[in-house]
């Protein structure tokens, strides 16, 4: 069995928030400017690695485009195109 290696970016403030009023708590910041940048870097397809990303739709309608990445929206309702879905469950 071949060992399958990843990284895992988690963004999040202080109290492990992950969003505020439809945004991200800290994009408005010296600290959010660099984290996106950051962000792009590590997340861009320079390694001949195609990056995935996870998210729920209001992430992904808030991201903009993402070029070069698989995109994977884990949504109760989302009718977006070009990502690969997933339902979640309303109850969990």
């Amino acid at each position: 069995m071949t060992d399958i290696k990843f990284n895992i970016i988690v963004a999040c403030d202080e109290s492990y928030g992950i969003g505020l009023n439809g945004s991200v708590p800290w994009i408005n910041t010296e600290i959010g400017r660099k984290d996106m940048r950051m962000f792009k870097k590590l997340t861009s397809a320079t390694t001949g690695l195609m990056p995935v990303l996870i998210m729920g739709s209001v992430t992904y309608n808030s991201c903009g485009e993402l070029p070069n990445r698989i995109k994977v929206l884990i949504s109760s309702n989302d009718t977006t195109n070009n990502v690969i879905k997933f339902k979640s469950n309303k109850s969990s």
